[in-house]
């Protein structure tokens, strides 16, 4: 049960870039499980292999007035430590 999904890179200076999984999940629905279900999808759908996922309550994805993700801001957000309070 997820309510919303964000996946972005992360270029660091020093370290190797990493890619974030941002998952807005209801309650009950957190758990190493899910991570290696996240995981596991995206490896298979997008060939992608996720660094870090974050899981955190609705509502913690910014989005437009429509409703669609911003990628950029959370990802801002991720890299302040504002994401989750």
């Amino acid at each position: 049960p997820l309510a919303g999904v964000v996946v972005f890179g992360v270029t660091h200076v020093e370290d190797a870039d990493e890619v974030v999984a941002v998952l807005e999940t209801r309650a009950g629905a957190r758990g190493a499980a899910l991570e290696d279900a996240v995981r596991r999808r995206l490896r298979e759908t997008a060939g992608l292999e996720v660094d870090r996922i974050v899981l955190a309550p609705p509502g913690t994805i910014p989005r437009t007035t429509s409703g669609k993700v911003r990628r950029a801001e959370t990802r801002a957000r991720f890299e302040a430590g504002t994401l989750t309070r």
